[in-house]
């Protein structure tokens, strides 16, 4: 980087010829960094100027004292603030260029298979990041556009004294009630029916725990009940883990948004919409 500072003060103290002054006007134009620069030693040249003032009309105002003295500190008094201030501002120069640093990409850990106290909030970090788009936009992404369960879906067994439900009815409300985790607790010792791995997977979902889920879902494609939603949201799980692409995501929205046999193809519409503007 070319070394500003004597054309910043002598292009303040109007001391810089005109070509050159010219030039360095179209680089105040074409670097912010150098105009953030000049606009501060400009400031501080309008201080130092100012306190020079102040002080003269105060020694005016004084009785006479030793004026040798007053003669040889005052000049060196003000070099000292001019030196000191066009430090300060060099430095702000060139410290964004000293202080950058390369983040390690980000790694993500595997999950335990039981239920753990995250935060609905927080949003796994995955090994690679899709081109757009952060991990955490991309999880909330894939919560914006998930299938969910409906209320509606629940059996006639819910009907009847609370304590003579059953688990499943019990990890149903419970889902539907946000407490995810005390969904998955209430689903942990029942068989793995198609039910209860429905909504094991979409709790696993909503908890973000994307891997886990996404292995749930899988185990749904070949359900006639839940095949389509188990299909969109795997899908929705490759995108919040980084699998894909924004462009990669967009073509296979597109894919599902073409097959009128998929009965979910209005949600990929939506998003690959959503994804062509992002």
């Amino acid at each position: 980087m070319k070394n500003w500072y004597h054309d910043i003060e002598a292009y303040l103290l109007g001391e810089l010829p005109e070509l050159e002054k010219t030039a360095f006007e179209q680089a105040l134009q074409q670097d912010p960094e150098l105009a953030q620069a000049t606009e501060a030693h400009r400031e501080v040249l309008n201080r130092l100027e100012g306190m020079r003032l102040r002080r003269l009309v105060q020694t005016s105002l004084q009785e006479p004292t030793d004026q040798s003295a007053q003669f040889r500190w005052k000049p060196v008094w003000w070099l000292l603030l001019l030196f000191a201030g066009g430090v300060g501002v060099w430095v702000f120069i060139i410290s964004p260029k000293n202080t950058e640093t390369t983040t390690p990409p980000p790694s993500i850990e595997a999950s335990p298979s039981g239920p753990v106290a995250q935060k609905p909030s927080d949003v796994p970090v995955v090994e690679s990041t899709p081109r757009g788009l952060s991990p955490r936009q991309w999880a909330a992404l894939a919560l914006k556009n998930q299938a969910k369960p409906t209320p509606t879906a629940l059996r006639s067994e819910e009907s009847g004294n609370a304590a003579e439900k059953t688990a499943l009815v019990r990890a149903r409300e419970a889902y539907h009630q946000g407490q995810y985790r005390e969904t998955l607790l209430i689903l942990k010792d029942l068989p793995n029916d198609e039910d209860a791995t429905y909504y094991r997977a979409n709790a696993l979902f909503r908890l973000q725990r994307f891997a886990e889920a996404d292995t749930a879902f899988k185990n749904l494609e070949t359900s006639f009940q839940y095949r389509y939603e188990a299909r969109w949201n795997r899908f929705l799980c490759q995108l919040a883990s980084g699998k894909l692409s924004q462009e990669e995501a967009r073509k296979a929205a597109l894919t599902l948004a073409n097959d009128e046999t998929f009965e979910l193809h209005e949600f990929a519409a939506e998003l690959a919409e959503e994804l062509k503007g992002k």
